[in-house]
Parts: structure tokens; C-alpha cells; sequence
């Protein structure tokens, strides 16, 4: 059935300008109505051919026709844009984009009278396109009426929200309403919004703008449904938000790229395309009148689909003779999501409104800010040890985690993400300006922890072919603080090599040994770049300063000292400092609490094995790459087919021993100490002897962990992995996830009275067969939650003498009887118990989810509240309800079992059986 659009849009004559000496160089195309009447052709031809049947027509509108043939570019009665094209480097080819776009205005405003067309009131979907030209500040008597009830997608431009027509379209916003925007546009009005930093850093000052500081000129992105932001080609974010305001929360989803932050890629693929939100307007539109299921309205994909297709359209570039858009690109591009095998490119994460809530309420179960990375469905233990065997590039695909890559180095870790960023934002505007003051960075660190590698793979990793950087090294400790001679020889070391052209890297390593004596020989250098030796100034240059810790293990912790040391100008060195690094290493962080409340020696060892965990959970990542590429690069045949060769319970004490004295070098140096040369796996017996391993780390501990038993719920930590692993594929443990939360609401759905362990195993598969995902929308908590339960079957099975195996394996399946059941349906309290503590959770004799505060926080009977710190670890007895008679109600425990129940049933949904084990358990 033919659907009809209603398209109003400013018009531009654009006059595209190629250099070319043997051909017609300037070429003329009208964008507005016309352009994008063109991308809707395009689309339906597409669709059409993909069996996808789409059919639309425009209503037309009375309008001044305009004669291609008869414009000049002196015809000012029409808007102009003169935009300079040429061929940029893509690759091995060679790419047209606009280098320079000029908008020549307006001058002669033609008389203007609108009068809606007869068919307008059968449109089924409204499209208004301000791009800050004309139809902002016309009338459009009776327009606004005809919107009632009808889709209607209204992109706007910077100046946001001003103007007659917004202001008429803004009295009847309510639901079927979507708004799409910049978001440089956005930063344009009263808000404080960063760029580039980090996309979590990013989402959370949109977030706080709009919902929590309640920003007045962000008003209508509260009350509009559907809120589009888009971040060039790296991301979009959509906002969903209640029909009724404040209602209920918003809903939040972000599309991005993962290797990228905002304007990384187009800085890497320079110059300017026409079209870009008209192509994700043309897609969403096929997705409001056409969905493919029912009123399924799939935003989603065209989001995801306008990514895909306008990279391929910048990289590409435009067919200047013909058309700034080379349509011929996309259907490759748009199969990946509307093909007969999509791909999971740019799949959206979904963010919990209760999350930025807290953090803006300063929440201590937020203390340390939140990230990506903490969101992913993955246990970090898990992911931690696919990073270890996979490498971090293969092991993240897909999983929307942040990813920094700077040369060699690489890291996802959301504070250094954010340091990095910002350094490299700071050292390539310098480079790029005729400053000749140097630029002075601090880096701090544990010993070990890399911090000349990380301030050295940055600088390579510039990508600016104009400035060559090289990089020369001096140990302040080993300069004599009486006699600054050898300072002065180093600084005529750095003057040589800016005199060479080329931007020195200075490393004045271990700068605040001595208590801080050599702070106040710096000051002239950094502030004048000059610096005097007896009678005489010499010139520095232009070059940047690197002072790396030697004593202090954060800049915190360098501030503080720095303060109290007047005499030595330390306050006067802070001020010169344009930006700082604090890298993290291979051990959980203890934050820096000042001073007076400094821990040190073997309390700070203690500290940093318990409370630091909570505190930086993200470690035990760092720790993966750090194993992965350690390996790669000094043992390369310990990798077959990419997959690191280790022992279980080798890879399991590197991952998990508390800490490492030395930072990474003492990882390193268990390495090379390990008898592994000629060997293709990394087995026990490879280890060096214990003796040798406590110089790095605890030597006993290292080997309890090495002989840990491969599974133990039961107590302290528990260990995710199997001897005979079964590796899930992730849309397995997506409809393993979607079977386990089919089963849980089932329960709640039944009638009252009836006993939940009553379920058949049809009414599961007709339950399931309904839901078919999770419900969209629903709290990341409760997702993790369902995606943890999942990975962790098998562990639980394993714990009682059952293994997994394929349906087709000729092996009888086997049938859990009722202790058997229960016993699982135990270790499926601790499990949740534990996955809750580790996300934040406390316990409370009344639940409250915003506060995640929950009752069910508590032992499983009495026998448990006896051993609680045996049974669930110390870590994880503190946060849970130990009272007299505090136990688990029967209705939980109901919940327990009935998931436990149904496990057979979920394996069998994605081709697995369970089978008894050859040897019982002792």
C-alpha cells in the first residue's frame, strides 16, 4: 500500500567546484526537496530489490518551479553554497570530498504565501528539514493542525529551537515525534558538553544537561519521544522519552564506534559530504511506514544502517560529474542490517537512566565513576581471561567496550582512555601552533607500571607527517642536586635536537626524587624556554617536557607534597603544568586519600588485596592485555591459530594473584624467568621456583592459585572456567539469557496460589516463543544479570558431576533428581548474590532498586548464616544481611529453583543436553 510523505526543507543551489584542466570543473545540484527526494528513490529501488516491498510518494506542494538550466550563481533571489571539492588519500585510492563550503546567502527574499496542499491531510508521515535558511521564520497557516496523531521527523539546525515554525511545531510536540540534531549543535547553547575526551564522559554531560540540571534551553529534549544526536560518523544516541513527562524514566541507546571517540574518524578521512541526516531521515522513515513486524517501529536499524552507509559514502567519495552521493556504494553497506545475514556492527548498548542518576547525586556505590566497560554482560573474570587467550582486539569485537589504540599501546580502561585523549589533543594542538614555550606533562605511576612506553607509543601515534617528535631520556636521581651542570649538559642536549627541526620528547625521569630540589631549575625552562647558564640565556625551543614520578605514584599524591614544598617552588612547578597521566599498571588502584591517611608497607599491601578490588575492579583487564601482549611480543610461538597456549591454572594465578611488587616489570620478569623456550604452551613446570617468584609477587599464593581446584562456589573466589571448557558462542548466551528471564517472569504470570515448580515445559517453550529477546528498555542490572546466570551453567552442573554436550553427541541425557536441584538452586543464590555485590548492590530489609539496595541479599538457610564468610568470601559477607533469623524467604528461594528447573529446558532451546559426568563426585 502506497504511503505518502509531506517534505518542507530549505533549498540550496550548490555550486560544487573540481579542479581539472581537461574537463568541465564546476557542476550545479540543488539540495533540499530535490536532493533528498533522490536518497528516497534510491532506498525504495533498494528495498524493492531485497524483496522488502516499499512504496512512497511525495505530496506536492505549490512552489515556485525553479529551471536548472536557467540559474547563475548571481540569482540572488536563491540560496547559494559554493563548495570547493578535492581528492584526499583513502587508502591505496584516491577519495572526492568538499574541502571549503561557502554559503553565499540570500539577498533578494521573494514574496511568499503558503497554502497547504488538499492532500496533505492523507500524508502519513511529515518531514521538516531546517537548515537555518528559509522556513524557519515563514507562517504556515493551518500546518500545525494536520499533525495530530501523524509521524513527523523534524531536523533541526543550529541556532536550535528558534524560529516561527518551531516555535508553532513545539505547541503540539507529543508522541510520534522525532527530533534529530548535532551534537555540535547542541553545544552551541548554554551547556557544558566535552568532545573527544571519552563517549562515557560525553553521554553523562548530555544526560545531566537535559534530565538533572534541567537546562531551560534543552527543555524540548525532555518532551519530545524520540531525540536523535548524532556524533558524525563515530556514534548516535537515541533518547526515548516517556509520552507522559516524568512518568517513567527515559530510555537511552548508543550506537557507536568502539575504536573511536567523537571526531577521530573524520580526521582521519578529512573533508565534507552533503546528505548526511537527510540519508538517516530517509531511513527512518522506511522504518515508521514500512516496519517489518507489525507496529514494530525498528529505529535501531536505521541508525544503525545510516552509520554503515555514510562511511562507505565519505570513504568513497563523490562521483563529482554526476552526484556528491555515490548511491552505488551503499547496498553492500545496508545489507549488513537489512540482508539476509546481518552483521552485529554498531549494535546499540543500552544505558540505565538510575546510573547517571546516582552519579549525579554523588551515590557511593558510584564513588568512582562508571563505564562501558563496566556495563558489558560479560563477569570481568571472563572477559578478562578471553582477552588473555584471544588478544583484546578479538576478544572486545563487537562488545561495545571503549577501545584506545595508540600505536603499540592499548587499553580500555576508561580513566586512562580519558588521560590519553586528552594528551593527545594537548601535544598536537602545540605542535600546530608557533608557540615556542614548552609543554609540560607529568606522568605518574607505580614502578613498573610503563609510563615512558605510554607518554612514547602516544607520540607515534600523532599521525601528523609535518612534526617529527624524537624522544631522549635523563634520571634526575643520578644528576648532582649541588652542582646543576649536568642539568644544563641536557638541556644543550634538547636545544640540539630542536635545532635540527625536529620537536624533542624529554623524559626527566624520576624529577620529584630529592625532595623536589630539581623543581626550581625548571621554572624559566617551562615558562620561557629558555634556560641560564652562568652569564649566558640559551633558547630551549620548542619541545615538550615529560616529567615522570619516581616517588610519588599519582599526581594527587605529587600535588600534595608539591604544595608544602615553598622553598623549592613546588607550587610554582604545579602551575606550569598543562596536563598530567596517571598510569594505572597491572594492580588494583587504592585511591590516594592524602597523607595523613596514606597507607604504606604492608598495610597498603593488605589494603590493596581486599578494598582496592571494589574500588578498581577494572584491573584484572589491564592485567589481560597486559599477559596477551607481553607474550606476543617475546613469546610468539605460545600462540596457535591466535589462542595463547596455557595452562588453566597458569593463566588463572597471572590473572588473579593480588598484586605484582614490581608493577609490570615483575610480570615481565616471571616471563623470562620461566623456562619457556621451544615451548608451544605454558605449562606448571615452565614456573620459576617459588623462591624466585616472591620477588615479584607473593610466591605461595601465586601456586595456590596455579592448583586452585577449576571450580568453587562454595567459597571465597569463584573461578569461571572449566578444564573442558564449553566456550559459548555470544548469541548462544543471548538466548540462553532470554530463556532464563522467560522462565522468571513466567512464575510471575501464572495465578496466585499455584506452586511455581508446577510449570510445564510447554508453557516455558510457549512463554519463550512470545518474548523472543529481552524486553527492550530493561535495566542494564537486570541484563548482566540474565547474561551471567547463563555463562555460569555449566559451572554449576560441573559442581555436582554433570557435563554438556551437544544434542547430537550419542550419549544419553541425563535427568537431575531433586537433592540434586536443590543443591544447584544453592549455588545459584551465591552466584547471584555475588554478581550483585560486584555491581554495586547492598543488602536492605526493604528492596530499592534505584538505591540498589535489595532483600534477598541474605544466606540461603541457617546452615549458610553460620559459615556466611566461608560459604560467599569476606568480601562478600559485608555486604549482605547477617542478622539473627535473616535468611532467604521461600519466595525467593522458589525463584531459585524454578530457573533451576528449567535449565534442560533452555540448553535443549540452543542445542545442548546434559550428560552425567564418567567419575562421580567425592
Amino acid at each position: 500500500m502506497e504511503k505518502k510523505i509531506f517534505l518542507l526543507s530549505d533549498n540550496v543551489i550548490h555550486w560544487n567546484i573540481v579542479p581539472a584542466t581537461n574537463q568541465k570543473n564546476i557542476f550545479m545540484e540543488i539540495w533540499g526537496n530535490e536532493s533528498t527526494t533522490g536518497i528516497f528513490t534510491f532506498l525504495k529501488s533498494y528495498f524493492n530489490q531485497i524483496n522488502d516491498e516499499v512504496d512512497w510518494s511525495f505530496v506536492e506542494v505549490e512552489r515556485t518551479a525553479i529551471d536548472p538550466s536557467r540559474i547563475t550563481p548571481c540569482d540572488n533571489s536563491l540560496n547559494h553554497a559554493f563548495a570547493t571539492w578535492q581528492q584526499y588519500n583513502e587508502g591505496k585510492n584516491k577519495a572526492w570530498r568538499i574541502q571549503e563550503l561557502v554559503h553565499g546567502g540570500q539577498a533578494l527574499q521573494p514574496e511568499f504565501h503558503w497554502r497547504a496542499p488538499e492532500e496533505m491531510g492523507d500524508a502519513d508521515l511529515f518531514i521538516f528539514q531546517d537548515w537555518e535558511i528559509d522556513i524557519r521564520n515563514r507562517q504556515y497557516p493551518g500546518l500545525m493542525d494536520l499533525l495530530e496523531n501523524k509521524w513527523v521527523i523534524f531536523r533541526t539546525y543550529a541556532p536550535l529551537f528558534e524560529g516561527r515554525m518551531w516555535q508553532e511545531f513545539r505547541k503540539g510536540m507529543e508522541s510520534k515525534n522525532i527530533l534529530v540534531l548535532r551534537a555540535d549543535d547542541l553545544r552551541k547553547l548554554n551547556t557544558s558538553i566535552s568532545k573527544g575526551l571519552s563517549w562515557e564522559q560525553t553521554l553523562q554531560d548530555i544526560i545531566n544537561e537535559i534530565y538533572f540540571k534541567r537546562n531551560i534551553s534543552l527543555y524540548p529534549l525532555r518532551s519530545i519521544e524520540y531525540i536523535i544526536i548524532s556524533f558524525g560518523c563515530t556514534g548516535t544516541l537515541l533518547i526515548h522519552n516517556p509520552k507522559v513527562l516524568d512518568a517513567m524514566d527515559p530510555e537511552f541507546r548508543f550506537f557507536f564506534d568502539a575504536m573511536m571517540v567523537e571526531g577521530y574518524w573524520e580526521k582521519a578521512h578529512p573533508g565534507y559530504l552533503p546528505g548526511d541526516l537527510e540519508l538517516l531521515i530517509a531511513l527512518l522513515s522506511k522504518e515508521i511506514l514500512f516496519p517489518e513486524i507489525g507496529d514494530d517501529i525498528r529505529i535501531d536499524r536505521a541508525i544503525r544502517a545510516h552509520l554503515l552507509a555514510r562511511r562507505a559514502l565519505v570513504t568513497h567519495g563523490g562521483n563529482v560529474a554526476e552526484s556528491s552521493l555515490a548511491f552505488d556504494v551503499l547496498p553492500g553497506e545496508l545489507n549488513k542490517v537489512y540482508g539476509p545475514k546481518p552483521t552485529l556492527d554498531f549494535k546499540p548498548v543500552y544505558l540505565d537512566y538510575n546510573i547517571f542518576k546516582s552519579l549525579y547525586n554523588n551515590n557511593l556505590a558510584f564513588k568512582q565513576g562508571w563505564s562501558l566497560l563496566s556495563m558489558t554482560k560479560w563477569d570481568l573474570y571472563s572477559l578478562a581471561r578471553q582477552i588473555a587467550l584471544r588478544g583484546p582486539m578479538k576478544a572486545l569485537q563487537g562488545w561495545n567496550i571503549p577501545i584506545a589504540k595508540y600505536n603499540f599501546l592499548l587499553t580500555v580502561d576508561r580513566k586512562e582512555i580519558e588521560f590519553l585523549h586528552h594528551l593527545k589533543s594537548l601535544i598536537t594542538e602545540y605542535l600546530q601552533n608557533r608557540s615556542s614555550q614548552p609543554l609540560s606533562i607529568a606522568v605518574f605511576g607505580p614502578p613498573g607500571s610503563g609510563k615512558s612506553f605510554n607518554i612514547k607509543q602516544l607520540a607515534k601515534a600523532l599521525d601528523l607527517p609535518d612534526y617529527e617528535v624524537k624522544d631522549i631520556t635523563f634520571n634526575l636521581s643520578q644528576f648532582n642536586e649541588e652542582n646543576p651542570n649536568d642539568l644544563y649538559q641536557a638541556f644543550h642536549a634538547v636545544r640540539d635536537i630542536s635545532l635540527s627541526g625536529k620537536t624533542p620528547l624529554v623524559f626527566w625521569d624520576e624529577f620529584d626524587s630529592k625532595d623536589l630540589t630539581w623543581l626550581r631549575y625548571f621554572l624559566a625552562p617551562m615558562q620561557d624556554g629558555e634556560f641560564q647558564e652562568g652569564q649566558l640565556t640559551h633558547n630551549i625551543g620548542k619541545s615538550i617536557f615529560v616529567f615522570a614520578g619516581g616517588t610519588c605514584s599519582c599526581m594527587e599524591e605529587f600535588e600534595e607534597k608539591a604544595q608544602l614544598a615553598k622553598a623549592e617552588k613546588g607550587p610554582d612547578f604545579l602551575s606550569r603544568i598543562k596536563g598530567f597521566l596517571n598510569v594505572m599498571g597491572p594492580n588494583p588502584l587504592v585511591p590516594y586519600c592524602g597523607e595523613g591517611s596514606a597507607i604504606q608497607g604492608s598495610s597498603a599491601e593488605s589494603l590493596q588485596t581486599s578494598s582496592s578490588k571494589n574500588t578498581d575492579p577494572e584491573y584484572i583487564i589491564r592485567r589481560a592485555i597486559l599477559i596477551n601482549s607481553l607474550l606476543q611480543i617475546g613469546y610468539r610461538q605460545l600462540f596457535k591459530d591466535g589462542i595463547l597456549q596455557i595452562d588453566d591454572g597458569v593463566l588463572n594465578a597471572f590473572l588473579l594473584v593480588p598484586r605484582y611488587k614490581h608493577g609490570t616489570r615483575s610480570l615481565e620478569t616471571i616471563f623470562k624467568t620461566s623456562q619457556l623456550f621451544g615451548k608451544t604452551k605454558y605449562h606448571r613446570s615452565d614456573l620459576p621456583p617459588e623462591s624466585q617468584l616472591n620477588l615479584h609477587v607473593d610466591g605461595q599464593q601465586f601456586f595456590e592459585l596455579v592448583t586452585q581446584e577449576p571450580v568453587n562456589l562454595d567459597g571465597g573466589e569463584a573461578f569461571y572456567h572449566l578444564v573442558n571448557e564449553i566456550t559459548f558462542d555470544e548469541q548462544v548466551v543471548e538466548k540462553m539469557a532470554v530463556g532464563i528471564h522467560s522462565i522468571y517472569s513466567l512464575v510471575f504470570s501464572i495465578p496466585d496460589g499455584r506452586d511455581p515448580l508446577s510449570i510445564t515445559k510447554q508453557e516455558f517453550l510457549d512463554h519463550l516463543n512470545e518474548m523472543k529477546q529481552l524486553p527492550e528498555g530493561m535495566p542494564h542490572d537486570e541484563v548482566s544479570q540474565n547474561y551471567h546466570n547463563a555463562r555460569r551453567i555449566p559451572d554449576k552442573l560441573a559442581a555436582i558431576g554433570f557435563s554438556i554436550v551437544p544434542l547430537g553427541v550419542n550419549l544419553p541425557a541425563a535427568e537431575l533428581n531433586a537433592e540434586q536441584r536443590e543443591e544447584i538452586s544453592r549455588m545459584e543464590h551465591i552466584r547471584w548474590v555475588r554478581h550483585h555485590v560486584d555491581i554495586g548492590w547492598s543488602y536492605s530489609p526493604k528492596k530499592d532498586k534505584p538505591a540498589r539496595l535489595h532483600d534477598a541479599l541474605v544466606p540461603w538457610d541457617e546452615l549458610e548464616s553460620q559459615n556466611i564468610e566461608s560459604v560467599y568470601g569476606k568480601k562478600y559477607a559485608s555486604k549482605i544481611g547477617t542478622a539473627k533469623d535473616t535468611i532467604l524467604s521461600e519466595h525467593y528461594r522458589n525463584l531459585d529453583r524454578v530457573i533451576t528447573m528449567a535449565i534442560p529446558w533452555i540448553l535443549e532451546t540452543v542445542g545442548y543436553k546434559i550428560i552425567k559426568m564418567k567419575q562421580d563426585r567425592d
